[in-house]
């Protein structure tokens, strides 16, 4: 009994523990819990609209430096504006919207934590919290608030799940695409959650911005000029501080008429030298691609800018009633001008911005005309160049060591640009020309209009010298010029056709005239496109000196060796090639000889005569004798009584040419003058020479 009761005993215990692990695990099971009825729910169900938003902020530690990085952007309910950047415009208003919209209506997929112990496993710790002992534990942190500065909604994005499972469609066939999942929870709330998320934070300013600084389309640029010159002081400038100067470097003006054709540059022999087109082709890449790296707030007066974009005192009330004032004001700016490589040189009446890394300035076809100067270089660390620093950091810099201060003006260093356009109307070109209509003709004297009956003698006249034109006998031509009518005055004649000309002219003209209004109205259309570009641009450069990378700056400050390349002639081939030295085996010895064309001729005609003479005394070998001609050839069956008579009158052919005897009966009545020697000391053959001009002649 005492075992048996034992063994009960041990049941009814085990039966209790067991009821109570399963009560327990029933108890902490997601879905019965709090935390597990939120599942599917949004985090924010009362964030339902963007456009109450006021306010973005995004917070996170840099990974590299374990820095924190805080990035903001608010709204005026006009425009958008950063206020970690001095205010300056947001103007990726896409990734704002895309940001804002990415968390509206974000909700809960599933339970992955419970508490604060489970932060650092899920990366979802607070960035901004004071006692954060791991970076990498830390999360981004982004929040919306409204126009009263309260939050609408405040997440902390942790680490991405990388063995998120595949989704699908509604339909079979959709394509598979793998979720972005995050771990990520409310700021204020411990739990965490898996939830799916397609968003791209970030802390950079360059991301929020549009980066393309100049706004231009290579093709449209068709003038470059760059000045390049280094400052130099003489004396007392305009405002009290020393007068600045340029010692004048190259200065190259390249042009073209439009996209199509080839650049030329102002001061090139077009003969021996040309435009290097690669490297024109670098620098407008370098102009199209230009980049904002950071911003700078210019100096203003009570708000105001003091300079046009053409370096003219802006019309401002209170700096003309207090010249005192506006002389500080002026003096400021300089200051300001200065510490980023700026000043102004000339004189008080034609002030002239001066930079100390030159300047360039082109020219668009929309009637653009941009001035880059190029400032001092700027400390290479991100937060200075974005932002800038208040204060010097001392403690980096050892006042004994002159090198470190040098350091940060190195080539490669971001410098500070100062950006100004203006509208320039000659760069669209020429304006069109209003067509004029021709004056009419100036009516002769006694000018009466051809009658009907006239007109028809005209045209049968017309037909009758036409007819005539081919006539032998002058007499018969002759009496019908007497039988023509009297003709019109050429004069009347001309009139009219002028007339007729000008009738014409004005048909032409009124097409002519219609294009014209179409082409100047387009024209006109250029104009105000253009300004208003212009206008556009200076409200967004004229507040600023903007940070550009170095990268490429050299590029911008190009020689002209650079630039121009010397032109290969079509008659240079270079060097000439030495001839190779040849040798000939000997001839023997009266087996041949060279001689020229000349004496070639001379010795034919020294033979010709005594070969006339044997023909004639002697009989030809079988070998020797006259071939047939060509015709005579097939003929084989001819009387040779016939072939005969052929054949003598043919040998009696020279005996004709009496004449060609002649110049030996000269060079016998010559026999007493000195006979002249040829090359070859042969009296005879200069003879025969002269004989043969004389035959000849």
């Amino acid at each position: 009994m005492q075992e048996s009761t034992k063994t009960i005993c041990f049941v009814v215990t085990a039966a209790v523990l067991g009821l109570a692990a399963v009560g327990n695990a029933v108890m902490n099971q997601p879905g019965e819990s709090e935390a597990g009825k939120l599942v599917g729910t949004p985090f924010y169900p009362e964030f339902t609209s963007t456009e109450v938003a006021r306010s973005l902020e995004v917070s996170a530690i840099d990974p590299e430096t374990g820095a924190l990085k805080r990035f903001g952007v608010e709204s005026d309910g006009d425009l958008w504006r950063i206020p970690t950047h001095f205010n300056y415009p947001a103007e990726g208003a896409a990734r704002i919207a895309q940001t804002s919209a990415s968390v509206l209506g974000l909700e809960r997929q599933a339970l992955a934590g419970m508490g604060e112990s489970e932060f650092e496993k899920f990366g979802v710790v607070d960035p901004l919290s004071e006692d954060l002992e791991d970076p990498e534990s830390a999360g981004k942190r982004i929040t919306l608030k409204d126009e009263n500065g309260d939050p609408l909604v405040d997440y902390i994005i942790g680490n991405e799940i990388e063995d998120a499972v595949p989704t699908r469609g509604g339909d079979d066939f959709d394509i598979q695409t793998e979720a972005k999942e995050f771990y990520m929870r409310r700021a204020d709330d411990s739990q965490t959650f898996r939830v799916s998320l397609d968003i791209d934070l970030s802390t950079k300013f360059s991301d929020w911005i549009d980066p393309d600084l100049l706004r231009i389309n290579r093709p449209d640029v068709t003038q470059i000029s760059i000045n390049n010159y280094k400052i130099e002081e003489r004396g007392a400038g305009p405002f009290g501080a020393p007068e600045l100067f340029k010692d004048q470097g190259d200065q190259l003006k390249l042009s073209r008429p439009s996209a199509a054709e080839q650049w030329t540059m102002e001061g090139i022999s077009e003969i021996t030298e040309a435009v290097e087109p690669d490297r024109v082709n670098e620098i407008l890449g370098v102009l199209d691609e230009m980049q904002i790296v950071g911003v700078r707030p210019k100096f203003k007066f009570e708000g105001k800018q003091i300079l046009t974009s053409d370096l003219k005192l802006a019309d401002i009330p209170e700096m003309k009633a207090d010249k005192q004032k506006a002389g500080r004001a002026i003096q400021a700016l300089q200051r300001d001008l200065m510490d980023k490589g700026f000043n102004f040189g000339g004189t008080q009446q034609n002030l002239e911005l001066v930079s100390e890394n030159g300047e360039l300035e082109f020219g668009t076809s929309k009637g653009l005309r941009y001035r880059l100067h190029i400032g001092e270089a700027v400390a290479d660390e991100d937060d200075t160049i974005e932002i800038g620093s208040k204060e010097k950091d001392e403690s980096t810099t050892d006042p004994e060591d002159p090198a470190a201060e040098s350091e940060e003006s190195t080539d490669d260093a971001n410098r500070f640009l100062f950006v100004r356009v203006n509208f320039d109307e000659t760069l669209l070109g020429d304006r069109p020309t209003e067509p004029k209509l021709p004056e009419p003709p100036v009516k002769p004297e006694g000018y009466e209009p051809a009658k009907v009956e006239e007109k028809k003698k005209e045209s049968a006249t017309v037909d009758d010298e036409a007819d005539e034109k081919g006539a032998d006998d002058a007499d018969a031509d002759a009496e019908s010029e007497e039988e023509k009518p009297a003709q019109r005055n050429p004069e009347f004649i001309a009139y009219e056709e002028a007339l007729k000309a000008v009738e014409k002219a004005k048909l032409e003209h009124e097409m002519n005239l219609t294009r014209f209004k179409q082409e100047n109205e387009a024209f006109d259309e250029k104009i105000e496109e253009g300004k208003k570009l212009v206008d556009e641009l200076n409200q967004r450069f004229g507040d600023w000196f903007y940070v550009i990378s170095a990268s490429n700056l050299k590029t911008l400050q190009s020689k002209r060796e650079d630039v121009v390349k010397p032109v290969v002639l079509p008659g240079d081939k270079g060097p000439a090639i030495p001839s190779p030295e040849l040798s000939f085996p000997s001839m023997p010895k009266g087996e041949a000889t060279f001689e020229t064309p000349k004496e070639l001729a001379e010795q034919k005609e020294e033979v010709k005569p005594e070969m006339k003479e044997s023909e004639s005394t002697e009989e030809k070998p079988d070998a020797e004798k006259p071939e047939t001609s060509v015709e005579e050839a097939p003929k084989k069956e001819v009387d040779e009584k016939q072939a005969d008579t052929d054949a003598d009158a043919k040998k009696e052919e020279p005996k004709k040419e009496e004449p060609k005897a002649e110049p030996k009966k000269e060079e016998a009545a010559e026999s007493d003058k000195p006979a002249t020697t040829t090359e070859t000391g042969s009296p005879e053959k200069e003879t025969a020479a002269d004989s043969k001009e004389g035959d000849s002649q």
